[in-house]
């Protein structure tokens, strides 16, 4: 039965499926990025400038690109190829798939990859993992254009405050995530500690010796690093 649902979840009919969804994320890209450059010019910004920029973001998504990968690697074992690839490429959310498809199977009173998983459980799972991203998706299309208007009234006539606010959300949300690794002495905590550690190091690195390459590099560098740790803890 294992067999028999790896075999339809890696069907012809899921890779169609998955390359359409894919490549609309791909056209989307290329729209933001040309809307961006055109509007910066716009506004009075320097190709040399956006240039800096688009440098900077992608060293930056390195690290976080390269942690997706080796989560896909997993999840292929799990859903198939198409669908691994389709759902890291559309939301990119390891730790949620991953979870989603074990709730799925739970329900069932199985795990993911078990003898009696099966076609029902696979079919559960997708539908769990689907569901489960649905919120996110219609709050970001419902109210994203309401979410300035909540931002200007926090801060009232406070504009100081603005960027004081959206920095303490940014890190509110991830020491929340990264709070719970800590909680006992396990490889969560050991990639979170070496890649905060490392992080620190290369930007004091890079403010007192001046090279600024080192801060577009330093959290690709600290998720890798801090990925690995874990592994050889």
């Amino acid at each position: 039965m294992d067999k028999e649902y790896l075999a339809i979840a890696n069907d012809f009919g899921f890779w169609v499926i998955a390359v359409f969804m894919v490549m609309i994320v791909v056209f989307q890209s290329v729209l933001f990025m040309r809307k961006a450059w055109s509007t910066g010019l716009e506004m009075g910004l320097e190709a040399k400038q956006m240039k800096a920029g688009l440098r900077s973001a992608v060293i930056t998504s390195l690290g976080p690109s390269f942690a997706v990968l080796i989560g896909m690697v997993a999840l292929v074992a799990l859903i198939g190829a198409p669908l691994a690839w389709m759902r890291l490429s559309v939301i990119g959310a390891v730790m949620y798939e991953g979870y989603a498809a074990e709730c799925g199977a739970q329900v069932l009173g199985t795990t993911v990859g078990a003898g009696d998983y099966g076609l029902v459980g696979f079919a559960n799972s997708l539908w769990v993992i689907a569901l489960g991203s649905c919120g996110w998706l219609l709050i970001a299309g419902l109210f994203t254009h309401k979410l300035d208007d909540l931002r200007m009234r926090i801060v009232g006539d406070r504009q100081d405050l603005l960027s004081v606010v959206s920095v303490g959300a940014i890190l509110g949300a991830f020491g929340f995530q990264v709070s719970k690794a800590l909680v006992t002495l396990s490889r969560p905590a050991v990639a979170a500690v070496v890649g905060a550690l490392v992080m620190v190091i290369m930007n004091l690195v890079a403010k007192h010796s001046g090279k600024r390459w080192l801060k577009e590099w330093s959290l690709g560098v600290a998720m890798v690093l801090g990925m690995f740790s874990a592994v050889f803890f």
